[in-house]
């Protein structure tokens, strides 16, 4: 009923084995899960009904069905992801979704799986990559808890307090900086593959002058204007003699505090520079 070369399709097929007074069946397999994927949401849908239980198996060792979890939403921060926490049984991870992922490749949670992973086996406090699907957007991690240094600065007693908090951080960035350059491949990266002028003045400086400088203070300040002073700090930046990983977001709210201890997140951003 298919031809073996050229054009066939199903319908055609079907008609002429029923003028051939054949039987069309169909081969019913159970259990089955079957489930229309023709939309974005309805493919994020069953990529989580399959992947959320396998996440919490492989951490809590527990079964658990996708109906048995509940969804928070977090708050993000100058991301256009959606962040949630799922919790069962008292026990939580966090879901990252990237939204369907389309061209160009890698993109941004390209760069987050290969970037965390890579983080991960260097031992360095990064929260732990579970489960993915690139496709689908979504990854699911290690849930660090809700106390970022922002929090923690906020709510110290006194100065010797807060000094304590940096200088747990400042003592881990070295490390961050060094190991995370041993072994990296530039080709993980999103946006570009280094950090050169170019990148700089279009994802930092131009950034900078659109959400700072004109939406935040409201200031009618062209980023042409600046661009001659812009393009000499990227110049000087990239001259330096020291590389190694850069997170590229490195602040308050993207260091989470864990049992006293800092861990990093949001490292999607992240390359070899100075």
């Amino acid at each position: 009923a298919i031809e073996e070369e050229g054009f066939s399709d199903i319908l055609t097929a079907y008609l002429n084995m029923m003028k051939a007074g054949r039987k069309i069946k169909a081969f019913r397999p159970r259990p089955v899960m079957w489930r229309d994927i023709g939309t974005p949401a309805s493919h994020q849908l069953v990529v989580f009904e399959t992947l959320a239980p396998k996440a919490f198996d492989a951490v809590f060792e527990m079964s658990v069905t996708a109906g048995e979890i509940l969804r928070d939403p977090i708050k993000g921060d100058g991301s256009d992801r959606i962040w949630q926490r799922l919790s069962t049984r008292g026990r939580s991870l966090i879901l990252a979704n990237h939204g369907l992922h389309g061209a160009p490749h890698p993109g941004e949670v390209d760069a987050f799986i290969a970037i965390g992973e890579h983080l991960v086996r260097k031992n360095l406090p990064i929260p732990r990559i579970v489960a993915h699907d690139a496709f689908s957007g979504l990854v699911f991690v290690e849930d660090l808890g809700d106390r970022d240094l922002e929090t923690a600065v906020r709510e110290a007693k006194d100065t010797k307090a807060i000094e304590a908090l940096y200088q747990s951080v400042i003592q881990i960035l070295p490390d961050l900086c060094f190991k995370g350059q041993e072994d990296f491949n530039p080709a993980w990266t999103w946006q570009t593959p280094f950090y050169d002028v170019p990148l700089i003045l279009e994802k930092e400086c131009r950034y900078f002058m659109e959400a700072f400088i004109r939406d935040y203070l409201g200031l009618d300040v062209d980023f042409r204007d600046l661009e001659s002073e812009f393009t000499r700090l990227a110049g000087v930046a990239c001259t330096s003699q020291l590389t190694g990983f850069m997170h590229r977001d490195f602040q308050s709210r993207n260091i989470m505090m864990r049992d006293g201890e800092p861990w990093f997140i949001d490292f999607p951003g992240g390359r070899i520079g100075p």
